[in-house]
């Protein structure tokens, strides 16, 4: 759908009337999406940092030899390489290596070890990342612990999620993890550890889980994960699943790997099935959610069609969920509606412009709504942002930081804050029964765009969560506690 050019500014804003309070519903109402359940996302969750490793490289760039667990074998040739996180600023890390490490170095610094444990000091850059090149000896895994020292007291007790971490997800009623890009298949076993660690955080937060099957994975992956969340999750927690490949073309590695299969949808539909079926053989109480995005009635048709020649029956979906983004929709409008937002530094007009995004959509809740109620479905707004991306291909690369900087400025205000309010009070009117919001934040996030939670290791005030908590409500608030020293 094509936006018209925006002609007005702040003026657009102050002239919005003040919304009536949202009507009271069943909790949970607000949820969030944990994207990338990783030690090196913008938000980390895990006290240890080496906790949820990512490929290891030999010093060529080879893939490295790696044990069942994903960890580097000693028969390595020279260093193996890998990628860990660092928060923002100068910080003291405790490491605790595990078997036999000759040598190991951080950004280039070398750890001194007496025994098994060392410390190393780094400054890190807004990238929030570390190179670690380990050299192993011996020919079994070996692996290392690296955990801020300040947070060690913690570790040996046996926490495993960062306090930070915990008192930004606390007050959210449902936790939606994986994104649609998230493979976890390189290494065996890693899907199900994955999974277990989701499965632990909401138990802790008291959360319900909704849990993302990513479009590679093979039935027996599947099971793996699945019985790992149905043996750990409370059973108190609700369970709702997803296969979610994003079948539209925006995204186009998954967009070709359905049509390869035949027509998008229809291959959405059935594979959402397929999988469906398969975790009704582990389970009885897992529901299923399925991903509409702003679905026509014509595509939403044919997305139920596939799920009806897998089987399935309709019963085992709990929610049609659409994602309501009012930012940019498309490379074009980035390098240019917002790129010259950028240049002009006219933070009204990208306010006014969003503003005017979120009224075109606005109309398509009820829509989908009648989506919803025609297959015995909630409908559940998921992803919920302002979507602006400023990474590439988006933006080329020496515009980068002026523009994230811009972004940052724009999203980081109560005026966006107030706009994404209307967009709830809006769809909720319409009839959307649960919004989880997306998490990555600060220009450390993957794509530079923010959502509600803020760069814990910057630990500044967040006007959109603010505004997220006054709609979940007081009660919910007081739960979260004072903000971790």
């Amino acid at each position: 759908m094509r936006i018209l050019p925006v002609f007005g500014s702040a003026l657009a804003l102050l002239c919005t009337p003040a919304l009536a309070p949202a009507p009271a519903f069943a909790t949970p109402l607000h949820g969030i999406h944990v994207s990338q359940f990783r030690d090196y996302t913008s938000a980390e969750p895990f006290l240890d940092q080496a906790q949820l490793h990512r490929p290891w490289t030999n010093a060529d760039r080879t893939p490295a030899s790696v044990g069942a667990d994903g960890w580097p074998l000693g028969n390595n040739v020279g260093r193996v390489i890998s990628m860990f996180p660092v928060m923002p600023g100068t910080r003291s890390y405790t490491i605790i290596k595990k078997g036999e490490i000759k040598a190991l170095s951080l950004r280039n610094v070398p750890v001194k070890f007496n025994g098994n444990r060392g410390t190393v000091t780094l400054t890190a850059p807004s990238d929030n990342t570390v190179q670690a090149k380990l050299d192993p000896a011996g020919t079994g895994p070996v692996s290392f612990v690296m955990v801020e020292t300040s947070l060690l007291p913690r570790y040996q007790k046996g926490e495993i999620f960062r306090p930070d971490y915990i008192y930004w997800l606390k007050p959210f009623g449902m936790i939606r993890f994986k994104s649609w890009g998230d493979n976890d298949g390189a290494f065996p076993g890693l899907p199900a550890r994955h999974a277990k660690d989701a499965a632990l955080l909401s138990n802790m937060l008291g959360a319900d889980m909704w849990w993302n099957i990513h479009r590679d994975m093979t039935e027996a992956q599947i099971v793996e994960e699945v019985r790992t969340i149905a043996a750990t999750l409370d059973s108190k927690r609700k369970l709702v699943l997803e296969w979610s490949n994003e079948s539209w073309g925006g995204i186009p590695n998954n967009y070709k790997y359905v049509k390869a299969l035949g027509d998008p949808d229809e291959v959405y539909g059935l594979r959402s099935g397929q999988a469906a079926r398969v975790v009704a053989r582990i389970t009885p109480r897992a529901q299923w959610a399925l991903n509409g995005q702003w679905a026509t009635p014509a595509r939403f048709t044919k997305i139920m069609r596939g799920w009806d020649q897998s089987g399935a029956p309709r019963s085992l979906i709990r929610a049609w969920t659409v994602a309501p983004y009012i930012g940019i929709s498309n490379k074009e409008e980035m390098q240019t509606v917002w790129k010259g937002f950028s240049d002009r530094n006219d933070v009204a007009g990208a306010l006014a412009y969003l503003e005017q995004r979120r009224v075109a959509r606005a109309p398509l809740f009820a829509q989908h709504k009648k989506l919803a109620d025609s297959i015995g479905a909630e409908l559940w707004a998921y992803e919920y942002n302002t979507s602006i991306y400023t990474q590439a291909p988006f933006i080329s690369k020496e515009d980068r930081p002026a523009v994230t900087e811009f972004t940052g400025r724009v999203l980081h205000s109560r005026e966006a804050a107030e706009i994404v309010r209307r967009m709830i009070h809006e769809g909720t009117a319409a009839g959307v029964r649960h919004w989880s919001f997306y998490d990555l934040a600060g220009p450390g996030s993957q794509y530079g765009f923010w959502g509600a939670i803020p760069n814990t290791g910057l630990k500044q005030p967040y006007p959109m969560m603010d505004m997220l908590l006054q709609e979940i409500g007081p009660a919910k608030v007081r739960e979260r506690g004072a903000y971790p020293g």
